[in-house]
């Protein structure tokens, strides 16, 4: 059974003017970490110890980081990260004015 699923890792938005030349480029990250990825992770908590309550967000901020790792930490024959072009905008005489790119891996 394959239990690789698609993962948008990002994507990145760049913006042009009309000679052509780079005006901005952000890059938004798209890997989430919710309750489900650390509930195994966690004791008993309560929200009355703000220790036990910072414990909880450093989980989540792990689990980030490691969902990171698995990505660049991948087979990259068997798992490559592939761009898919999710939006583009044009100028009326040719050119890309803007483009949003899409960092995809299964994993």
């Amino acid at each position: 059974m394959n239990t690789e699923k698609r993962n948008v890792i990002g994507t990145a938005a760049l913006e042009y003017d009309e000679a052509g030349h780079l005006e901005a480029a952000v890059f938004y990250p798209k890997i989430n970490v919710t309750f489900e990825d650390i509930k195994a992770q966690l004791g008993t908590c309560t929200n009355k110890n703000i220790d036990e309550v910072k414990q909880s967000a450093e989980l989540l901020l792990a689990a980030y980081f490691t969902k990171i790792n698995n990505v660049e930490l991948r087979d990259m024959e068997t798992q490559p990260l592939t761009l898919e072009i999710a939006k583009e905008v044009f100028y009326l005489e040719g050119g890309i004015k803007s483009i949003e790119i899409e960092f995809v891996c299964n994993i």
